[in-house]
């Protein structure tokens, strides 16, 4: 039997979004209210440890690193910021923020360990940012102009595998490169797949997409890592599953209609 742990942030708003880190000790929530609140849930007990207040509006979304990179959450909100902070002895604080976008970020997600750090932030703008660091607080962003014509309202990358392993999965130890790609959604009723097609330095040149349409705006999606699968929301109350195919070594798709009796808010991985 699953149990279930209440927790009472005492946000003054709504709430859109709560990530547990890693190790699932540490609740972190966005909302309404400008806020982020930080929670010790550890032994089913909820301790708050920091109320960050740096947004000067809703905060829509929260992304913890690996903790490979230290304790790093990047959040991103309405006033089209994108702050990461960092815990250090006990301290949460600002450590980079973002401004770069002309309108709303919607939605941040850092790349699996492997890539190093490397956030990726959605905006209503209709582009897509990409943030790198070599881990000395030193920060690189990359645009992906035009990512979505009328607003990106989500990102999520796809596992950490390296080429051999898309067409041969028992390959999985291959010393080839990684391949590194990532998905989106927007207002424009498209998903789009992005791969980094070369190992040089990041530029808006080096990434390339595939597209897939759909007949609704979508809100959010996710990939999976051990199917390979694409889990997103295109209507309120329907999730497509976009199941990988042979396709250039990209991402190809059968899609599965999966028509739920309410509405749903977001996807998330298993």
């Amino acid at each position: 039997m699953v149990g279930t742990q209440t927790i009472e942030t005492n946000h003054e708003d709504m709430i859109h979004d709560a990530q547990l880190d890693y190790y699932g000790t540490t609740l972190a929530t966005a909302s309404s209210d400008e806020s982020i609140k930080i929670f010790d849930v550890r032994n089913k007990k909820q301790v708050l440890v920091a109320h960050l207040r740096e947004h000067q509006g809703p905060v829509w979304g929260l992304s913890w690193s690996h903790p490979m990179y230290g304790s790093l959450l990047a959040s991103c909100g309405y006033d089209r910021k994108v702050i990461i902070w960092q815990e250090q002895n006990g301290r949460w604080g600002k450590i980079h923020e973002y401004t770069e976008h002309a309108s709303s970020v919607n939605c941040v997600s850092w790349a699996p360990h492997p890539y190093g750090l490397m956030l990726a932030c959605a905006s209503s703008d209709g582009t897509i940012s990409i943030l790198t660091s070599d881990g000395s607080n030193n920060w690189h962003a990359v645009r992906i102009p035009n990512a979505h014509s009328i607003g990106v309202n989500s990102v999520s990358w796809a596992p950490a595998i390296n080429a051999d392993f898309m067409l041969n999965p028992s390959s999985i130890n291959s010393v080839n490169p990684l391949i590194k790609r990532f998905v989106s959604a927007g207002s424009d009723s498209l998903i789009k797949i992005w791969r980094l097609v070369t190992l040089s330095a990041l530029t808006e040149r080096l990434w390339k997409g595939i597209c897939f349409m759909f007949q609704n705006t979508l809100k959010n999606n996710q990939w999976t890592a051990i199917k390979q699968e694409l889990f997103t929301k295109a209507q309120p109350n329907l999730i497509q599953v976009l199941t990988r195919t042979t396709f250039g070594n990209l991402f190809c798709t059968v899609p599965v209609r999966l028509a739920m009796p309410f509405p749903i808010e977001s996807v998330v991985k298993p």
